[in-house]
């Protein structure tokens, strides 16, 4: 037999707050929803938390019931006030019950609720006010023209018009004593009202713009007084300007401009301006000019003559053909054979004194000379064929003598400019080709002064040498070590005792390879100078430098992780861990915010890992249900998340049929209802 007991149960309860109220939970049902609990202020009807049937016992004493049911959901409560709670008979006790919702002050009025068994305060909305004292009061400007009844009759007096009638709120006819216009106005009709236009000022017109009237002053060729006597006063012509000639040509005026120098007005049905014709004259008038009548004019000038009996004959052609004057600042070409009888051929140059003279009409035998003379020794003379001469060649400054070879003649061939160099002469080339030079050994490259620039040493059987190309664009200047031979030597670069070789500030390092170069920059070290070291690699082994953003994998490293930051370790970068080893797993977490049904957490992995373990951290009161698992079925067992703020709730179950997750093909999922928030951590690792 049970045994019964008999005594109290006391329930101090736990202290929470759901939403922005502190209220004291007394029972959770199974789900970790409220189930009873009490406090001063009834939650809202938004806060979630609550078991459907939940019972809140108000603590405050206010009127209107004491026991509340929440009628709503979970997630969105709706307490009311419990059957039998309250005031539930249809007739009132008396006046001096408190209403439910009552507060003191102006505004409010008393009305009953919708169940019918209770009053209650309400505030007055809408266009209509009440005070304390009852009295009422309409709002400023909330009547319009639809709540005033037709047959309202309100006075004129009570009515404000002013700018607002217009034409169509006029009947009837409109008393002159009522339109204000000075003498000498009219009245113009505009888009609203009205309008003044003064028409008395002397000597203007009406004129209309398309969109109005106005009074405009006459201007331009005539005037116009007050007794309406127009004057016409100047004759505008477009483009007109000083000498131009107006005449009439189809009824209309029409500017002639004024002509040029020695141009006469000649008639007709249009007057124009033409050049005299010359058709023959005897004589013409001193410092007079010839013109053709083409566009672009050629005109002929006659001088004054200072002597009498000055002409020029234009001889007999003898033939039918065009002849052309010849001038002496035009360059023409002279087709026909010209004789220069008795005298001499002066060339002149710029300078009329300096001029080259040809000596004719001597006779060349004997010891007769032909001189082709400049005036001065700095001159040059061109003779494009041969100068055979039978002996030396003299000039003033010494002698050239050729002597035959044992063939009986020798030739010398000259540049086209330049001066001949000696065996003996110190002398300096330009622009010379040398084709093959021999440089004897310790020969050497001199400069100006006589310093070395480059020395050459012989090798007693040489096989390699240096071979320079010429750089071009964007393609450098290259020292090729060369071989007579299958392959060179290598191409050696020395510094002289502890002399080192630089790359000077700015160049890089470059390396040529058949397909891809590699370059090498050096930055500028700006504290101090800094060596690059080598390390001796142990014989007959070879190595590779590591670089930055190379991928590549080091091999026997110590990384002290103290003194250095090891970034972007992930699940990618980490081992798989075998069964039976140890290895580093890693963690995959997902916000999930009341969104029913499945999130995806990681999809189509690039590699196969396990699920160890899962759990989640709320960031609401809401609670919820949530689980994990893969495409191919469900990891995990459900999760029911407490209805608290910050509380933590892990899976309790695996299922080891889907817990590991192939690569590439699977998704690791989560499943929620629609009131769980919060993140989900799911523990993992790789898996070979």
């Amino acid at each position: 037999m049970a045994k019964i007991f008999n005594r109290a149960i006391k329930l101090c309860g736990e202290p929470i707050k759901i939403g922005t109220y502190y209220i004291t939970v007394l029972e959770y049902d199974v789900d970790g929803m409220v189930m009873r609990a009490k406090g001063a202020d009834v939650p809202e009807n938004s806060d979630a938390g609550f078991a459907v049937g939940c019972q809140f016992i108000d603590t405050s004493s206010g009127a209107g019931g004491t026991f509340y049911v929440n009628e709503g959901s979970v997630s969105v409560a709706d307490f009311n006030i419990a059957a039998g709670e309250g005031a539930t008979s249809a007739t009132f006790v008396g006046l001096s019950d408190t209403p439910a919702n009552f507060t003191a002050g102006a505004n409010k009025f008393l009305r009953v609720n919708g169940a019918g068994n209770a009053v209650e305060f309400d505030e007055v909305t809408g266009d209509v006010t009440i005070g304390a004292t009852g009295t009422t009061a309409i709002a400023s400007k909330v009547i319009v023209n639809a709540d005033v009844n037709d047959s309202a009759a309100i006075a004129y007096s009570k009515l404000s018009l002013t700018g607002s009638v217009v034409s169509g709120d006029l009947a009837g006819s409109v008393a002159v004593g009522k339109i204000a216009l000075t003498t000498g106005s009219i009245m113009l009709g505009t888009a609203s009202v009205g309008a003044a236009l003064d028409a008395k000022t002397s000597g203007q017109i009406l004129v209309g713009s398309g969109s109005t009237l106005a009074s405009v002053a006459v201007s331009g060729d005539i005037s116009l007084d007050a007794a309406g006597d127009t004057e016409v006063s100047d004759l505008t012509l477009a483009s007109e300007a000083d000498g131009d000639i107006a005449y009439r040509a189809g009824g209309a005026w029409v500017r002639l401009g004024k002509g040029t120098s020695n141009q006469y007005l000649e008639g007709g049905d249009a007057p124009s301006w033409s050049l005299p014709a010359l058709a023959s004259a005897g004589a013409i008038q001193d410092g007079a000019e010839l013109s053709d009548a083409g566009d672009n004019d050629a005109t002929i000038s006659f001088t004054t003559q200072g002597t009498a009996g000055a002409s020029v004959v234009i001889p007999n052609f003898a033939a039918a053909a065009a002849f052309t004057f010849g001038f002496l600042s035009k360059a023409q070409t002279w087709t026909e054979n010209q004789t220069i009888e008795y005298g001499h051929l002066l060339l002149g140059d710029s300078d009329s004194v300096q001029t080259l003279q040809i000596l004719v009409n001597e006779d060349m035998t004997g010891n007769h000379t032909l001189t082709i003379k400049p005036n001065d020794g700095d001159r040059e003379l061109d003779i494009s064929g041969n100068i055979n001469v039978a002996g030396n060649f003299t000039t003033t400054v010494g002698t050239v003598a050729f002597a035959a070879d044992s063939g009986g003649s020798s030739s010398l061939t000259l540049p086209a400019t330049g001066t001949v160099a000696t065996l003996a002469g110190a002398e300096a080339f330009t622009n010379k080709t040398l084709t093959l030079p021999k440089i004897v050994t310790g020969g050497k490259i001199v400069d100006a002064n006589g310093a070395e620039w480059i020395e050459f040493l012989e090798d007693a059987t040489p096989v390699d040498h240096l071979l320079i190309t010429q750089g071009d664009t964007g393609v450098g200047l290259t020292l090729t070590a060369t071989s007579s031979g299958t392959n060179s030597g290598g191409l050696l670069l020395d510094a002289k005792g502890t002399g080192d070789i630089v790359i000077l500030d700015g160049s890089e390092l470059t390396i040529r390879r058949a397909t891809k170069n590699a370059l090498i920059v050096i930055a500028d070290q700006t504290v101090e100078d800094h060596t690059f070291n080598i390390p001796d690699i142990a014989t007959g082994a070879s190595d590779t430098f590591a670089f930055l953003a190379e991928a590549q994998t080091l091999t026997n490293k110590t990384i002290d992780v103290d003194s250095n930051t090891v970034s972007n370790v992930n699940a990618d970068e980490l081992d798989p861990i075998a069964i039976g080893n140890y290895g580093i797993p890693f963690v995959v977490s997902k916000d999930v915010s009341a969104a029913s049904g499945d999130t995806s957490v990681i999809t189509d992995s690039s590699f196969k890992f396990r699920v160890l373990d899962a759990w989640s951290l709320n960031t609401s009161a809401a609670g919820g249900v949530w689980s994990i698992k893969s495409d191919a079925g469900k990891i995990s067992d459900d999760v029911t998340a407490a209805a608290n703020d910050k509380d933590i709730d892990r899976i309790s179950q695996i299922d080891n049929a889907y817990h590991e997750i192939a690569a590439s093909t699977g998704d690791l999922i989560i499943t929620s209802d629609a009131s769980f928030v919060g993140t989900i951590y799911v523990l993992c690792m790789r898996v070979n």
